[in-house]
């Protein structure tokens, strides 16, 4: 699958989509949270209710497609993406092996993350999938996979948020704390948007 749209410098309408998708989203999750919160069953013989974790995964899964949904209606930023997609297929395809010449490239990243760019493209070849599509745009589906780690972080630094929260706080508050960090505007466009490491 192919994605035409020309990679922008500062998509300002695009950065308005990501905030209000990502509202539009935490209100909906809070709404369903509210309404389970209300129906929840009464603890019988200190049974505990499932209906917390059921919920915690639930969110942190509609964050995720959130993100990737998003990766897909944005290819990113012209240079970063071109620099990763580019770094990433000629680690998977001739490895180290003078990738850090500055004869012939301009890598400024540190290895360890060249690696996940590698491990990315190879999962991408292996569902037949390369840098470009065949009408020269970028391959959507390569372009979100090298966006998946920085998704990943986001996802998991939602939950750190959680779980940090909840030693000190309620359940309702280290929630409501979580969906603030797992529909955060501005992570959701930097990954998923975007597609910059900062995350990681």
């Amino acid at each position: 699958m192919a994605f035409n749209m020309t990679p922008t410098k500062f998509p300002t309408e695009q950065i308005l989509i990501a905030s209000i998708l990502a509202t539009i989203a935490f209100l909906l999750i809070y709404m369903v949270y509210v309404s389970i919160k209300k129906s929840r069953a009464v603890l019988v013989n200190g049974v505990r209710d499932k209906s917390d974790n059921f919920l915690v995964v639930w969110t942190l899964l509609a964050s995720l497609l959130l993100h990737i949904l998003f990766s897909y209606y944005i290819v990113g930023h012209k240079t970063d993406i071109g620099c990763f997609t580019s770094w990433g297929n000629k680690i998977f395809r001739n490895g180290f092996q003078n990738f850090y010449n500055p004869q012939t490239n301009f890598p400024d990243y540190p290895p360890g993350y060249m690696y996940v760019l590698g491990l990315m493209a190879r999962i991408a070849d292996l569902f037949g999938h390369g840098v470009y599509a065949a009408d020269g745009s970028y391959d959507i589906f390569y372009v979100t996979m090298i966006k998946l780690p920085s998704i990943i972080a986001d996802i998991g630094s939602a939950y750190l948020v959680y779980r940090l929260a909840r030693k000190k706080l309620r359940f309702e508050a280290a929630y409501l704390l979580m969906c603030l960090a797992a529909f955060c505007p501005v992570f959701i466009y930097v990954s998923g948007g975007w597609g910059q490491i900062d995350q990681i």
